[in-house]
C-alpha cells in the first residue's frame, strides 16, 4: 500500500494523474458529453414526431383522408399509420373492394414484419388477409400467408388455417388443425363451432 508523508506529496500524485492522461479524460468527457447530447436530441425528435403522427391520425379519424397519404410517406413505420391502414382495409372490405384492402393489407404486413416490426400489427394484417384469400377460396394463399404461426398456441390461428386446410382438400392436416383449437379455446361457445366444423369434415 502505499503512503504519503505530506499533503504536498498527494496534491502532486494527482496533479500527475492528471497531467499522464489529460487527454483520454477529455475524450472520455468529449464522448460522454457527445452521447448524452444525441440521446436528448434524439428522444426529443421522436417525441415530436410522435405527435405529429397523432395529430395526423387524429385528422384521418375525423374525416381528413389526404392525412392517410401523408402518414403512409412521413410515418411509414409509426404505430398510428398502422392503426390507419387498418382502419382503411376495413372500410374497403365493407365496401366490397377486396383487392383494395389486400393490397393495404400487404403493404401493413409489410412495414410491420421483422424484428423491429410490430407483431400485433403484423399478425391482425395476416390475419385478414387470410380471411380475405378464404372468401376467395385461394386456400393455398391463406395457408401461406399464416405459415409463420405453425407452431402458434392461439386457438384462432389453427381454426383459420384448418378453414383454408380443408379448403384446398388435405383433410387430416384440417382435422389437426380443429383438433388443436378445439384444445385452446376455452370460451365453450367457440369450442362448439370448431366442433361442428370438424364434424363437417369427418362426414
Amino acid at each position: 500500500m502505499v503512503t504519503y508523508k505530506t499533503e504536498e506529496e498527494r496534491v502532486k500524485q494527482i496533479q500527475d494523474f492528471f497531467s499522464d492522461y489529460k487527454y483520454s479524460i477529455l475524450i472520455t468527457l468529449f464522448i460522454f458529453g457527445v452521447s448524452l447530447g444525441s440521446y436528448f436530441f434524439l428522444q426529443n425528435f421522436f417525441e415530436q414526431k410522435t405527435i405529429e403522427a397523432s395529430t395526423l391520425y387524429n385528422s384521418y379519424l375525423e374525416g381528413s383522408s389526404e392525412n392517410l397519404d401523408k402518414l403512409r410517406n412521413d410515418f411509414p413505420r409509426s404505430g398510428y399509420t398502422h392503426l390507419a391502414l387498418l382502419k382503411e382495409s376495413t372500410e374497403l372490405l365493407r365496401e366490397n373492394k377486396k383487392d383494395e384492402a389486400l393490397q393495404v393489407l400487404n403493404n401493413l404486413k409489410i412495414s410491420t414484419d421483422g424484428i423491429f416490426g410490430n407483431s400485433i400489427m403484423n399478425k391482425l394484417a395476416r390475419i385478414n388477409i387470410a380471411r380475405i384469400h378464404l372468401s376467395t377460396k385461394n386456400y393455398s394463399q391463406a395457408v401461406e400467408i399464416l405459415e409463420k404461426y405453425s407452431n402458434d398456441s392461439d386457438p384462432f390461428m389453427h381454426e383459420l388455417k384448418a378453414d383454408a386446410l380443408k379448403g384446398m382438400g388435405n383433410i387430416e392436416l384440417a382435422k389437426e388443425q380443429y383438433q388443436a383449437a378445439i384444445s385452446g379455446y376455452s370460451d365453450e361457445s367457440l369450442k362448439r363451432i370448431v366442433m361442428l366444423k370438424l364434424s363437417n369434415v369427418e362426414i
